[in-house]
């Protein structure tokens, strides 16, 4: 009976443990609240460097097809969707090969290996029933499925020495990586509904909290106040018609509004800049424009450059948004006779 060598166990007992470490920290990743995004970047990025791989892909369902989400080296496997593949005359045609396999893979729900440069280059009627595998690499493909309904597909680039009983190891522990996916993905759709409930909660218990008094002043603090929470902003203004211009009475997590006060002053010629062109008006800071000393708005219409600039003279606000309040404007599209002439019943300002 052949003995492996003393290297070749320690090896082996090397690569298991390092798999158990990767799924232990994949699990533990899936349990927590991170974006879909950070769990399938260390997701694949934790599968190449445990399978000692070339590359890996993480493709996901959406209403066009099959869309790649994150990528390892996918440079280095010939196929036109790497960014930095040369082009070549046959590009073209095997991305649309890779593309029919991994669609293929999706339909069947089962883990595949894909040996290079195999199958008849069609999408049928070879012994695998599967298309062409256009590069030099062991394709691993793995579907990611929720309620049997595949969502994705994990695909990782071996090496193509790999031996037969490695090669089951490995879409093993894929797999196991796919179902951790599966419930990453699974309990992400949970939290998105219970979030979305007690969003709407908030919103109902909002609405009947300003509809409590026809005080236009307490109305206004409780718009600031609790408007702020709900919106998750750091500071909400709201502003209401006094005489011929609108005033801000209600400024989120103050007691009164200071009428002296420079950034009100500004904040109100602001919003009667905005209110003349009946439309919300955005304005975000961005790093590109403070690294290279250009202005934070470039492309401001002339009547609006100097109020908000004098508006953030006065605040430290990176995103700033200003909404005039017209009655029934959702309901009538912007160039309806009807909301031209509405009267705005006040403004907000959301920082």
């Amino acid at each position: 009976m052949n003995q492996e060598s003393p290297a070749t166990e320690a090896a082996y007992e090397d690569t298991l443990r390092e798999i158990e470490d990767a799924v232990q920290e994949v699990t533990r990743l899936s349990r927590t609240a991170v974006s879909s995004e950070r769990f399938l970047a260390e997701l694949l990025q934790s599968a190449v460097r445990t399978l000692a791989a070339i590359g890996g892909a993480v493709w996901m369902r959406r209403v066009e097809g099959l869309r790649l989400e994150f990528q390892v080296n996918l440079a280095h496997t010939g196929l036109v969707s790497a960014p930095d593949a040369d082009v070549g005359p046959d590009l073209e045609e095997r991305s649309q090969q890779h593309l029919r396999l991994l669609d293929r893979v999706a339909s069947e729900t089962t883990n595949r290996a894909v040996a290079p440069r195999s199958g008849s280059g069609h999408t049928s009627q070879g012994n695998s029933g599967l298309p062409e595998n256009p590069t030099d690499c062991l394709l691993l493909l793995c579907p990611v499925a929720v309620d049997d309904h595949v969502l994705g597909v994990i695909e990782i680039f071996q090496r193509a020495d790999v031996s037969p009983a490695a090669c089951q190891g490995f879409l093993r522990f894929l797999g196991a990586l796919a179902e951790l996916t599966a419930d990453f993905l699974r309990n992400s759709q949970l939290r998105e509904l219970k979030d979305r409930a007690a969003l709407w909660g908030q919103f109902e218990s909002f609405t009947d909290r300003v509809h409590q008094g026809l005080n236009v002043e307490q109305i206004a603090s409780a718009i600031a106040n609790d408007g702020r929470q709900l919106i998750g902003c750091d500071r909400l203004s709201v502003a209401v018609p006094k005489g011929s211009r609108c005033r801000i009475v209600a400024v989120s997590g103050i007691d009164s509004v200071d009428r002296r006060s420079n950034v009100v002053r500004a904040g109100e010629d602001l919003i009667r800049c905005v209110i003349r062109t009946r439309e919300p008006f955005w304005y975000q800071d961005t790093q590109e424009a403070s690294a290279t000393g250009g202005s934070a708005m470039p492309d401001l219409p002339p009547q609006l450059a100097e109020p908000v600039n004098r508006y953030l003279d006065d605040s430290p606000a990176r995103l700033l948004a200003v909404f005039p309040l017209i009655p029934g404007s959702e309901e009538t599209s912007p160039s309806s006779d009807k909301r031209e002439n509405r009267q705005p019943v006040g403004a907000l300002i959301i920082e």
